[in-house]
């Protein structure tokens, strides 16, 4: 219901009136630009903040391999040679969590690139079930030592430098490798890599191609396994190795990556 409007009859009693309905107006405006208060809660003690707790499983753990423990060098791939550059070699190891993480080698091959399950690096340690991996680059200037080279004007010209790269990967499984990496790996390069079995420094490799980085052509992989680990190389170069050099390069990794 709307309030009756205020009397303007110059009275005393309409006077009277006119003050009270003018008070009521100034209380009703001065309500209307003040809104109520709202209830203020009690003051407490400030709760403390608490730090976030990592909920996600710890699968693996990844760093570089500390020096002076690289798994191969310059002298171990080519014991006469002119520099170059060594990758500090990096590895993935098990986490506390491993057995949380869950992971499957894919049914098929992944024709992309080793390890050819088309996998993330990290996924495909997991899917693997492996204790540890370890991946590492070198490429060097191998020269074979010149015959007489003792400040001689005779001595024998030193043969054109030739480039040479060694990509490795090594891993070593938990016991008793039951996601079968090892046979993944060899089925994969012969699918992937038209790879086919030969010995080298006493075991059985698979031998295959894949597309060189430093000239037209094909790269020589080759996959080791054994029951308690596997190692794939991808020897490349600006010129195709003779076998005995590549022979002797992978007997020397193998000796060195494949776990004792």
């Amino acid at each position: 219901m709307g309030r009756a409007p205020c009397s303007r009859t110059p009275t005393r009693t309409g006077v009277a009136a006119a003050l009270t309905c003018l008070l009521l107006v100034a209380c009703e405006s001065d309500a209307g630009t003040h809104p109520p208060t709202e209830a203020r809660p009690a003051l407490s003690s400030p709760t403390p903040s608490l730090t976030p707790v990592d909920a996600s499983p710890h699968c693996l753990v990844r760093s570089e391999v500390p020096f002076g423990q690289e798994p191969l060098t310059f002298e171990i791939l080519w014991p006469v040679n002119d520099g170059g550059i060594l990758q500090q070699p990096t590895q993935a190891v098990a986490g506390r969590d491993i057995a949380q993480c869950p992971g499957t080698l894919p049914a098929e091959p992944s024709c992309h690139e080793p390890p050819w399950t088309g996998l993330a690096p990290d996924d495909f340690f997991i899917a693997s079930g492996s204790r540890r991996l370890v991946e590492g680059s070198i490429t060097a200037d191998p020269r074979a030592r010149p015959g007489g080279a003792r400040g001689s004007a005779r001595a024998t010209p030193a043969p054109a430098v030739v480039e040479q790269s060694v990509d490795f990967a090594a891993l070593e499984f938990a016991a008793g490798d039951r996601r079968r990496v090892g046979e993944f790996l060899e089925e994969a390069a012969i699918r992937c890599a038209d790879a086919a079995p030969a010995v080298i420094g006493g075991r059985v490799a698979m031998v295959g191609r894949v597309p060189s980085h430093y000239r037209a052509g094909s790269a020589q992989i080759v996959v080791v396994t054994d029951p308690r680990g596997a190692v794939w190389l991808v020897v490349d170069g600006t010129s195709t190795l003779a076998r005995s050099d590549r022979d002797r390069i992978v007997t020397a990794a193998a000796d060195r990556l494949l776990p004792d």
